[in-house]
Protein backbone atom coordinates (compact mmCIF):
# COMPACT_ATOMS: atom_id res chain seq x y z
CA UNK A 1 0.00 0.00 0.00
CA UNK A 2 0.90 3.31 -0.73
CA UNK A 3 -0.85 4.84 2.52
CA UNK A 4 2.05 5.50 4.95
CA UNK A 5 5.77 5.95 2.87
CA UNK A 6 7.89 7.44 5.05
CA UNK A 7 8.73 10.69 2.85
CA UNK A 8 6.43 12.46 -0.11
CA UNK A 9 7.45 12.90 -3.17
CA UNK A 10 10.18 16.06 -3.85
CA UNK A 11 8.04 16.59 -6.92
CA UNK A 12 4.38 16.51 -8.01
CA UNK A 13 2.08 18.08 -9.67
CA UNK A 14 -0.62 18.50 -7.45
CA UNK A 15 -1.31 18.38 -3.54
CA UNK A 16 -4.40 17.90 -1.92
CA UNK A 17 -4.49 18.79 1.85
CA UNK A 18 -7.35 17.17 3.20
CA UNK A 19 -8.39 13.30 2.76
CA UNK A 20 -11.95 13.48 2.92
CA UNK A 21 -14.89 12.96 0.83
CA UNK A 22 -13.52 16.64 -1.58
CA UNK A 23 -9.98 15.52 -0.96
CA UNK A 24 -10.39 11.64 -1.96
CA UNK A 25 -12.70 12.69 -4.94
CA UNK A 26 -10.73 15.47 -6.27
CA UNK A 27 -7.03 13.03 -5.85
CA UNK A 28 -9.29 10.33 -7.53
CA UNK A 29 -10.21 12.65 -10.70
CA UNK A 30 -7.11 14.19 -11.27
CA UNK A 31 -5.21 10.65 -10.79
CA UNK A 32 -7.97 9.05 -13.76
CA UNK A 33 -5.98 11.91 -16.07
CA UNK A 34 -2.86 10.75 -15.03
CA UNK A 35 -1.99 13.94 -13.18
CA UNK A 36 1.23 13.16 -10.35
CA UNK A 37 0.04 13.85 -6.89
CA UNK A 38 -0.19 13.77 -3.19
CA UNK A 39 -2.88 13.63 -1.20
CA UNK A 40 -1.88 14.42 2.58
CA UNK A 41 -4.75 14.42 5.88
CA UNK A 42 -3.29 15.18 9.78
CA UNK A 43 -5.47 12.56 11.19
CA UNK A 44 -3.93 8.57 11.41
CA UNK A 45 -7.18 7.99 8.63
CA UNK A 46 -10.34 8.45 7.73
CA UNK A 47 -12.76 9.93 9.63
CA UNK A 48 -14.71 6.84 11.69
CA UNK A 49 -17.78 8.96 12.15
CA UNK A 50 -19.85 10.83 9.25
CA UNK A 51 -19.81 14.75 9.00
CA UNK A 52 -21.82 15.12 5.82
CA UNK A 53 -24.98 13.39 5.38
CA UNK A 54 -26.41 14.30 1.92
CA UNK A 55 -25.37 13.85 -2.13
CA UNK A 56 -27.15 15.27 -4.90
CA UNK A 57 -27.60 14.16 -8.35
CA UNK A 58 -24.63 15.95 -9.51
CA UNK A 59 -22.22 14.31 -6.79
CA UNK A 60 -23.56 11.21 -7.57
CA UNK A 61 -22.54 10.91 -11.18
CA UNK A 62 -19.00 12.33 -10.60
CA UNK A 63 -18.68 9.00 -8.08
CA UNK A 64 -20.15 7.24 -11.10
CA UNK A 65 -17.07 8.64 -13.23
CA UNK A 66 -14.75 7.42 -11.16
CA UNK A 67 -16.18 3.33 -11.04
CA UNK A 68 -18.26 3.81 -8.03
CA UNK A 69 -21.86 2.83 -7.95
CA UNK A 70 -24.95 1.86 -5.59
CA UNK A 71 -23.40 -1.64 -4.87
CA UNK A 72 -20.26 0.25 -3.11
CA UNK A 73 -21.90 2.55 -1.09
CA UNK A 74 -25.30 2.61 -0.15
CA UNK A 75 -27.30 5.66 -0.66
CA UNK A 76 -30.99 6.29 0.41
CA UNK A 77 -33.11 8.40 -1.91
CA UNK A 78 -34.85 11.69 -0.21
CA UNK A 79 -37.94 12.72 -1.14
CA UNK A 80 -38.09 16.05 1.08
CA UNK A 81 -35.73 18.36 2.82
CA UNK A 82 -36.98 20.65 5.42
CA UNK A 83 -35.00 23.24 6.54
CA UNK A 84 -35.63 24.61 9.88
CA UNK A 85 -34.33 27.34 12.39
CA UNK A 86 -35.00 27.03 16.29
CA UNK A 87 -36.03 30.83 16.04
CA UNK A 88 -38.65 30.51 13.54
CA UNK A 89 -39.50 27.25 12.80
CA UNK A 90 -39.97 25.25 9.68
CA UNK A 91 -38.45 27.79 6.91
CA UNK A 92 -39.46 25.71 3.70
CA UNK A 93 -40.06 22.45 2.55
CA UNK A 94 -38.46 21.21 -0.91
CA UNK A 95 -39.73 18.29 -2.75
CA UNK A 96 -36.46 16.08 -3.73
CA UNK A 97 -38.37 12.81 -4.99
CA UNK A 98 -37.59 12.08 -8.90
CA UNK A 99 -34.20 12.39 -10.53
CA UNK A 100 -31.95 14.24 -13.17
CA UNK A 101 -30.23 12.51 -15.54
CA UNK A 102 -31.10 9.09 -14.31
CA UNK A 103 -29.51 10.22 -10.55
CA UNK A 104 -31.96 10.68 -8.01
CA UNK A 105 -32.30 14.39 -6.99
CA UNK A 106 -31.17 14.25 -3.14
CA UNK A 107 -30.29 10.94 -1.47
CA UNK A 108 -28.68 10.37 2.51
CA UNK A 109 -25.27 8.39 2.81
CA UNK A 110 -22.94 6.90 5.47
CA UNK A 111 -20.09 8.89 4.65
CA UNK A 112 -17.01 6.83 6.40
CA UNK A 113 -18.61 3.64 3.48
CA UNK A 114 -17.95 6.56 0.94
CA UNK A 115 -14.85 7.65 2.16
CA UNK A 116 -13.08 3.93 2.13
CA UNK A 117 -14.25 3.09 -1.53
CA UNK A 118 -12.66 6.59 -2.64
CA UNK A 119 -10.06 5.31 -0.77
CA UNK A 120 -9.75 2.19 -2.15
CA UNK A 121 -10.23 3.51 -5.30
CA UNK A 122 -7.23 5.85 -5.24
CA UNK A 123 -4.76 3.69 -4.00
CA UNK A 124 -5.26 1.59 -7.00
CA UNK A 125 -3.58 4.31 -9.14
CA UNK A 126 0.55 4.29 -9.39
CA UNK A 127 0.50 8.08 -9.86
CA UNK A 128 -0.99 9.35 -6.96
CA UNK A 129 0.09 8.78 -2.83
CA UNK A 130 -2.10 9.36 0.12
CA UNK A 131 -0.50 9.73 2.91
CA UNK A 132 -2.25 9.97 6.44
CA UNK A 133 -0.49 11.60 9.56
CA UNK A 134 0.98 14.59 7.59
CA UNK A 135 0.20 18.72 8.38
CA UNK A 136 0.96 21.19 6.22
CA UNK A 137 2.97 23.67 7.80
CA UNK A 138 3.58 26.44 5.26
CA UNK A 139 3.71 27.22 1.77
CA UNK A 140 5.80 30.01 -0.53
CA UNK A 141 4.45 30.38 -3.80
CA UNK A 142 7.27 31.39 -6.25
CA UNK A 143 5.33 31.93 -9.00
CA UNK A 144 5.40 29.00 -11.65
CA UNK A 145 5.00 26.31 -8.43
CA UNK A 146 4.83 26.04 -4.72
CA UNK A 147 7.54 24.65 -2.07
CA UNK A 148 5.02 23.43 0.65
CA UNK A 149 6.56 22.17 4.46
CA UNK A 150 4.56 19.46 5.72
CA UNK A 151 5.13 18.09 9.55
CA UNK A 152 4.61 14.30 10.31
CA UNK A 153 3.81 12.31 13.23
CA UNK A 154 7.06 12.49 14.69
CA UNK A 155 7.72 15.99 13.99
CA UNK A 156 9.84 15.49 11.36
CA UNK A 157 9.37 18.44 8.18
CA UNK A 158 8.79 17.09 4.76
CA UNK A 159 9.57 19.70 1.81
CA UNK A 160 8.10 19.29 -1.63
CA UNK A 161 6.94 21.38 -4.70
CA UNK A 162 4.10 21.45 -6.62
CA UNK A 163 1.98 23.23 -9.28
CA UNK A 164 -0.75 23.57 -7.64
CA UNK A 165 -1.84 23.46 -4.25
CA UNK A 166 -5.41 22.76 -2.79
CA UNK A 167 -6.95 22.98 0.45
CA UNK A 168 -9.59 20.67 0.88
CA UNK A 169 -9.37 20.58 4.78
CA UNK A 170 -12.47 21.11 5.60
CA UNK A 171 -14.44 24.31 7.59
CA UNK A 172 -11.48 24.86 9.52
CA UNK A 173 -8.87 24.78 6.45
CA UNK A 174 -5.44 25.72 7.31
CA UNK A 175 -4.91 26.10 3.57
CA UNK A 176 -7.49 29.02 3.80
CA UNK A 177 -6.01 30.65 6.50
CA UNK A 178 -3.08 30.74 5.40
CA UNK A 179 -3.76 32.19 2.44
CA UNK A 180 -5.25 35.45 4.00
CA UNK A 181 -9.42 33.72 3.21
CA UNK A 182 -12.53 34.36 5.47
CA UNK A 183 -15.05 31.60 6.02
CA UNK A 184 -17.91 33.87 6.54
Amino acid sequence: SNTFKKKPPKKIDVLIVGAGPVGLTLSNLLALKGIKGVCVDKLEDSYSFPRAISLDNDALRIFYQLGLSERDFNFLPLKEVTFSSSFFGDLVTLNTSGSIDTFPKLVSFYQPELEKKLKEKLLSHKNFELLYKRTLKDYRDRGDHYEVSLVDEKGQNHELNCLYLIGADGAHSLVRKLEGLNFD
